[in-house]
């Protein structure tokens, strides 16, 4: 008996110096947690400086326009006590202007009769008959916005760690993924890596090596859009859109391939096939105008000219039939250069319009230097059409100042019946959208040509594409 007693108090003293076995999906699971906290952690920090942030510069803003405002009502009632004592007098003596600037506490104030266009803040000074004898200026002070703006960098560095602290936290994510899979696989087993894959630059690279095969198999191809009049909704010209149908991947938006062309050098090439097919699609439809976009850097290379009188010449089509069109960020960059470029494809008789008009930098003063013959609204204004919003009043301001410089403007993205009522009644003389037609390949337009022609005859009236499409 006490054989089995001592036998079991060894097991006894030998167990309690066991220590129990380390479990090796903890340590993974607490490196999980933890760097997901400090990760969640990092971007509420970001968020909250952010948004602190952007409440100073308003709170600040607010402050400097309400002390802006009594500065303002300050002067006026100085304007009003100088025009009581000096009656019909037409100038103000230095001395009562020095003695305004301290008591309003304006910085730089001074009476001018003609002060110049410059970022200084002015008042009028009425006589006492009412006339305006001249201007009080002074340099606009924001001491509040300017505290804020030299705490920018000091929140920035503090954007940048946090922002740090989170992307080192999913880097650690990543990194301790498989460990659970290692260590129960045991030692000497073999884990494939999983490769972190940026869609964007994997499509960049897929049309790197494809863009350059399919311009040589002739994969790319045009679609063709109508542009109707507004009156009677008429086929008056069409717009050449590029399209590329890859043979494993499909349809590829032009989108993602231009850009990536514009990176490679191709876009002169991709630009002339495109100037060159249309023109040939041209020739059939000759009571049709064709509309073609030209890329940024199409139009800054001054070998554009040459191309399109080359091209005009070999394709035999009338150079007013050609509706070259550009984006305003064109007219941007080096303005006087610009400026002899279009003139000069003017020159050859072709037609200039300034799409996606209203989107980008609307510069009025480019439209008067430029020779623009047509104006194209941008989709985001047609798409805000209706009742409850602005979108109609911006479209009736840029048909307004189309019918003043004299050009046409047109509508893009009309898509319901809606739209295409209001655009008419805002005097839009040109319009392009799904309402009408989806871009298509050529024989498109010869069927919608062949029915809106078949039934024009006999009735001897306009006959509306929505008809010819239902036909």
């Amino acid at each position: 008996m006490g054989t089995v007693v001592d036998g079991i108090s060894r097991i006894e003293t030998a167990a309690k110096g066991i220590k129990p076995a380390r479990n090796p999906r903890l340590g993974v699971l607490r490196a999980r947690s933890a760097a997901r906290l400090i990760a969640l952690a990092a971007l509420l920090g970001t968020v909250a400086t952010l948004f602190c942030a952007g409440l100073g510069f308003g709170l600040a803003r607010a402050s400097d326009d309400r002390a802006a405002t009594r500065q303002r009502a300050a002067l006026r009632e100085n304007i009003a006590a100088f025009r009581s004592l000096a009656g019909e007098a037409n100038e103000i003596a230095p001395r009562f202007v020095r003695m305004i600037e301290q008591s309003v506490q304006l910085k730089g104030l001074k009476f001018e009769t003609d002060p110049a266009a410059d970022a200084r803040e002015t008042q009028p000074v009425i006589n006492g008959q009412g006339r305006i004898i001249g201007f009080f200026t002074w340099e606009q002070e924001r001491p509040m916005t300017q505290m804020m703006k030299r705490l920018v960098p000091l929140i920035g560095g503090l954007v940048a760690a946090l922002l740090g602290f989170a992307a080192f936290s999913v880097w650690q994510l990543r990194r301790v993924r498989h460990e659970p899979i290692a260590r129960e696989a045991g030692a000497g087993a073999i884990i494939p890596a999983r490769p972190v894959v940026n869609p964007i630059m994997d499509d960049e690279q897929f049309i790197r090596r494809e863009l350059p095969l399919a311009l040589a198999a002739g994969e790319l191809s045009l679609h063709y859009q109508p542009i109707v009049s507004a009156q009677g909704a008429r086929i008056v010209g069409v717009e050449a859109l590029l399209r590329w149908t890859h043979p494993d991947r499909g349809a590829i938006g032009p989108a993602l391939f231009i850009p990536v062309a514009e990176k490679m050098g191709l876009i002169d090439k991709v630009g002339a096939f495109v100037l060159r097919r249309a023109l040939e699609q041209a020739k059939r439809w000759p009571d049709l105008y064709m509309g073609v976009n030209l890329s940024p850097l199409q139009v800054r290379d001054s070998a554009i000219v040459d191309l399109v009188r080359d091209t005009l010449a070999q394709t035999g089509i009338e150079p007013s039939r050609l509706m070259l069109e550009i984006t305003e960020g064109v007219l941007i960059d080096n303005p006087d250069e610009m400026l002899r470029r279009i003139a000069d494809l003017h020159d050859i008789g072709v037609r200039i319009a300034l799409d996606d008009f209203g989107s980008g930098y609307s510069n009025l003063g480019y439209l008067q230097r430029f020779p623009i013959d047509k104006l194209k609204i941008d989709r985001s204004f047609v798409t805000a059409l209706g009742p409850n919003s602005n979108g109609g009043v911006i479209v009736q301001a840029i048909t307004a100042l189309g019918r003043a410089l004299g050009v046409s403007v047109l509508a893009e993205g009309v898509e319901t019946e809606e739209q295409r009522v209001l655009l008419r009644l805002a005097g839009c003389s040109e319009m392009q959208g799904y309402l009408f037609a989806k871009p298509g390949p050529a024989f498109t337009i010869d069927r919608l040509l062949a029915l809106g022609n078949a039934r024009l005859a006999p009735a001897q009236a306009a006959l509306t594409l929505p008809q010819a499409l239902t036909a």
